[in-house]
Formats: C-alpha cells, sequence, structure tokens
C-alpha cells in the first residue's frame, strides 16, 4: 500500500458524522456522538474490554519474529532514504464516520481514499454501517484510539486493505496491539480479515486484468519473506493462487478490485452485502 499524508484532528477531537466534510441537504442529521480519547497516561487499559472471536486467521507473534521485524526496521532505516510503508508505525489521525449508532458492522481501511469514497456512498444510503481508516501502520496512540473506537461500536469489525506485505503487517499490528510485533496478551484487536486478499473478494479478483499486478521492490520482497513466517497458513486467508502470485514478487491494491465493480459504487454495495 502507499501512506497518505492528511492533515486531519487529532484522536482527541473524533466526532461521529464524517470527519472534516460537511453534511449534504439530502442527508440525515446524524445522532450526536462524541468520543473521547486521553492525550496522557497509559493507552493500552482499552484493549482488556475487548473479546477475540476464536475463528480469526492465525497470527504466530514469536519472540523469533519479533527480533527479526526489529532487525528488518533496523536494516531499512539504515540503508534507504525511503522508508518502505508500513515499516515506520505513525500515530496519524484515525478517522470514523457513523451512520447508526449500533452499527451491524464496521469496516477498517488503511487508505484514505478508499475510505472516503465509501463514506462518500454511505451518504446516499445510510446503512446501519460505519467505517474507519488511519493510513499506514498505526503506532502505539493510534491504536489505542482505534481499540477505544471499536469497543464503542460493539459490532463486527472487518479489514480492508492491500494485498501486500505492508497491509499484512497492518492487520497483524491490529491484532496483536503492537506494532513491534509483540505478542502482548489481550491488547489485540478483534478485527476479521475481508480482504482484498480474503475469501469474498474471490470472484472480483478473479476478473482482473494480470497487469493490474504490481511489481514489489527488493525491500518488499524481503518484507514479504518475514510476513510467511507471520503467518503460518498464509494460503487460507489470501488463497493459494493469490499467494503464487506474492512469492512472484507481484502485489494488488484495493483500487484494482474497485476498478473491476465499475466504479465505486458497486464496490461499496459489495461490501455492504457481505
Amino acid at each position: 500500500m502507499e501512506a497518505e499524508s492528511e492533515q486531519g484532528i487529532r484522536p482527541a477531537e473524533l466526532k461521529h458524522g464524517g470527519v472534516g466534510s460537511e453534511r449534504s441537504a439530502n442527508t440525515p442529521a446524524p445522532f450526536n456522538l462524541e468520543l473521547s480519547f486521553s492525550e496522557r497516561g497509559p493507552f493500552l487499559a482499552c484493549y482488556a474490554y475487548l473479546n477475540m472471536p476464536k475463528n480469526l486467521p492465525q497470527v504466530a507473534i514469536t519472540k523469533e519474529i519479533t527480533r527479526t521485524w526489529a532487525d528488518f526496521r533496523r536494516k531499512m532505516r539504515r540503508l534507504r532514504s525511503d522508508i518502505p510503508d508500513c515499516v515506520e508505525a505513525w500515530d496519524c489521525p484515525v478517522y470514523l464516520w457513523l451512520t447508526d449508532p449500533k452499527p451491524q458492522r464496521a469496516f477498517y481501511f488503511t487508505k484514505l481514499t478508499p475510505f472516503r469514497r465509501y463514506v462518500d456512498e454511505l451518504r446516499r444510503r445510510v446503512p446501519a454501517i460505519g467505517a474507519m481508516a488511519h493510513s499506514g501502520l498505526p503506532g502505539h496512540r493510534s491504536l489505542a484510539s482505534i481499540a477505544r473506537i471499536a469497543r464503542s461500536l460493539e459490532c463486527p469489525l472487518f479489514f480492508v486493505g492491500d494485498l501486500d506485505p505492508g497491509d499484512l503487517t497492518i492487520y497483524a499490528t491490529l491484532r496483536c496491539g503492537s506494532p513491534e510485533l509483540i505478542q502482548s496478551g489481550k491488547r489485540g484487536l478483534p478485527i476479521q480479515y475481508l480482504g482484498i486478499g480474503g475469501t469474498p473478494f474471490k470472484r472480483l479478483r478473479d476478473k482482473v486484468p494480470d497487469n493490474y499486478w504490481i511489481p514489489m521492490d527488493e525491500a518488499e520482497r524481503s518484507h514479504f519473506e518475514l510476513i510467511q513466517r507471520l503467518y503460518p497458513h498464509l494460503e487460507e486467508i489470501v488463497g493459494l493462487k493469490e499467494l503464487a502470485e506474492l512469492r512472484r514478487g507481484r502485489k494488488l491494491e484495493v483500487e484494482a478490485i474497485a476498478a473491476q465493480q465499475q466504479g465505486v459504487t458497486k464496490f461499496t454495495r459489495f461490501l455492504d452485502a457481505i
């Protein structure tokens, strides 16, 4: 994935109704919800309130993986002036959009552009669905804010990101609650992997032209070698064909799937139907 630089509110200022955007005349008035987060003090206490479903993909956080990830990050910082996506963690704004105080489900986006296109469609239909987004690998403050939001929503949370090493790292970070990939007990999020590597997207991925797959650079290939050790059953998460493409050094972005849906409207309605 490609990290996006956006200005926005701090997590302490998150409000319902679509961050940084005005409501159109045809959009129903949003319910009044404000989420207030501490700017100081411990940021990890909120994780203890989240129950972890037992049917989530296995993420093998071991001491060896933690050391290997730390070594990889140090190597990238030393060798490159432009750090690859999702190697450095950032405490960026967490964007939230809700149309109902009790959404049936919510989506977590790793990019702001798909998130904003999605919520633009939500304005027109207003289903009982929520959406949040954070650009890039979330740092500890961002993780605490994301966990607090997830706890307040009290609904299933689904991950929507690129099929690449960066976004697979983000998913593992959300699951374990640490950008250092440290096993942290109950601090992880009960977030289910949806894709675009997941099974629901398979029929859409099968329609993607071959030239939509993007070659990885050398750093991304090294990153993926680590990812394969992080997910013992990666083929069950992304599919055998997709795993083969990743091993060939090719990745796929959310925009390619949206293009196969003949526009953003059909793509967002596909998400709504999941």
